[in-house]
């Protein structure tokens, strides 16, 4: 098993992969991309918690899925991997699903399939889902080709981790040596925030929710908080329900 230390060099990995555009005569791609992503994922959850949001996953259960896919037996794994996704709606678990179906590994190939399964986990706010679904959409891969989808999703996926987060991320990084320089990236990853959660992104919103709850350079407002999280969750970013259901437990 991987090292703990390597993780986040594997998450970075994963989201440098093209998602969904392996074709069906790479399955050898596609089974190593699969792979990385069951290494990375636990990295993930404690580096993401927005994906961790949506794990549900017990820790054996998770090893075992792990160590069924690395041994290739796919027809064992396929039936736990069903009964996550549709009893605990386990969004790693239809991703994962979503690539044996996009592939014809260990089931019958199927795009539709493939498609519906993205389709659930990007709308429980699975990061690699949603790149997944906007590929989709702009190949006609399982679904109709629609370029309003393909920009709605790709958003979702994309704008947010990798325009206004690594603003954040920046500021924290400078706010050591430079306040005022950080407090400049700060008020730009907000300002990306505040245009992406108006265009429809509900990981933006969510994001808004989280700093509004807990004062994170924000004037902390349990009020805004709340706004934020009911308006991600309208915008389909699942994990907003549960954060909503916290603070209103943390209100009482």
């Amino acid at each position: 098993m991987i090292k703990r230390s390597n993780y986040l060099l594997y998450f970075m990995i994963c989201i440098s992969i093209p998602a969904f555009a392996i074709t069906t005569n790479k399955t050898n791609d596609l089974e190593a991309e699969m792979l990385i992503f069951s290494a990375a994922f636990p990295g993930m959850m404690s580096f993401n918690n927005s994906e961790a949001s949506t794990a549900r996953l017990s820790n054996s259960e998770f090893k075992n899925i792990v160590h069924l896919i690395n041994h290739a037996e796919y027809k064992q794994a396929v039936p736990l991997l069903k009964e996550y996704a549709n009893k605990q709606n386990n969004a790693w678990s239809e991703l994962v699903l979503g690539n044996l179906y996009q592939a014809g590994i260990g089931v019958h190939q199927s795009l539709p399939l493939a498609y519906a399964y993205y389709l659930r986990s990007a709308m429980s706010g699975n990061h690699f889902a949603q790149r997944n679904i906007a590929n989709a959409y702009l190949n006609g891969w399982g679904t109709n080709a629609d370029l309003s989808k393909v920009k709605h999703w790709y958003q979702q996926a994309i704008a947010v981790p990798q325009g206004a987060d690594m603003l954040f991320l920046t500021s924290q990084m400078v706010s050591p040596f430079s306040k005022p320089v950080a407090s400049q990236y700060f008020k730009k990853a907000i300002t990306r925030l505040y245009a992406l959660s108006a265009s429809g992104v509900g990981t933006a919103s969510y994001e808004l929710g989280v700093f509004y709850q807990y004062g994170l350079g924000l004037h902390q407002d349990k009020s805004k908080a709340k706004a934020f999280y009911e308006k991600a969750s309208v915008q389909h970013f699942a994990p907003a329900a549960h954060a909503l259901q916290t603070l209103e437990e943390k209100n009482t």
